[in-house]
This record gives C-alpha cells, sequence and structure tokens, in this order.
C-alpha cells in the first residue's frame, strides 16, 4: 500500500517503523526536520519537511496514489484539515485522523464525505485508558478468584 503519514511524533515514527518493515511505501510529512532526517537514515521511505496539511506539499507526496493517509500530528485541526484536503483534492480512500480533544466527539454531524470526512479516529489518552481499565478489571477478577486446595 501507498500511505502518508503526517506528523513525527513518537506514535507515527513507530508506526512508520512497522509499516516500512511490511514492504508498504511510505511518505512521513511533518516540519520537523530533525526527527525526519533520522527517520529516513533508518528507513527505506520518503519524506517531506513541510506543512503537513498543505495542498501543494499532498501534492508532492503523491497523494493522488495514496491508498492511505493517517494524520498524527500533535494539533486535531490540522489532522481533519489534512483529511478534508486529501478528500476532496486527491479523493484519497481511506483517511484516519489522531484526534485529543473530546469535544469533537460529541458533534457526530461533523464527520461525513459531506462535512469532515474521516474514516476512523484514534483518540490516545482514550485507548490507554480503556485498556489500562480492563487490564485493572482482568487482574481484579484474577486475584479475587479462590485459591484451589493442593
Amino acid at each position: 500500500m501507498n500511505i502518508i503519514l503526517l506528523g513525527s511524533t513518537g506514535m507515527s515514527l513507530a508506526l512508520a517503523h512497522a509499516l516500512s518493515a511490511e514492504h508498504h511505501e511510505i511518505t512521513v510529512i511533518d516540519t520537523h526536520a530533525e526527527r525526519l532526517s533520522n527517520i529516513a537514515q533508518q528507513l527505506d521511505i520518503k519524506v517531506i519537511i513541510d506543512s503537513p496539511s498543505h495542498p501543494h506539499v499532498l501534492r508532492e507526496a503523491n497523494a493522488s496514489r495514496a491508498d492511505m493517509l493517517i494524520a498524527m500530528t500533535e494539533h486535531d485541526e490540522v489532522n481533519m484539515v489534512a483529511c478534508q484536503i486529501a478528500y476532496t483534492l486527491f479523493k484519497v480512500p481511506i483517511k484516519i485522523a489522531r484526534i485529543h480533544t473530546p469535544q469533537y466527539f460529541s458533534e457526530h454531524r461533523l464527520f461525513s464525505d459531506t462535512h469532515l470526512p474521516i474514516d476512523l479516529f484514534i483518540a490516545p489518552d482514550q485507548l490507554v485508558a480503556q485498556t489500562l481499565s480492563d487490564i485493572i478489571e482482568s487482574l481484579d477478577t484474577y486475584y479475587s478468584q479462590p485459591v484451589g486446595d493442593t
């Protein structure tokens, strides 16, 4: 797959490593030159040092050939706008956005092909909280079971 990753956060760079290992064609876009330089030396990927949501930058990344765009910058608004531009100008079929601010999710009308066309949301804080809650519940269940006679 041809995948465009926006952002150079720890999560997006870890994803670049994983997807590159699976032999996907990866382009990472961000303004942090040092981070991108480091990852470009480690992996066989394309990097673009520029603003991830600008149309000319997505054009340079060949967004019209992309199978997927994953917007994982530190800014929700950049992620949402990038997905909109990827859909409107380049018809990228799958758009995934990292959204930190829970208030956006209370307005479900925002997210559709006619508004903000985002196919999947990643809310890291909520995912971590849910995972830890599940682990604690599992441990609580495990340790509250009576121990059998031996």
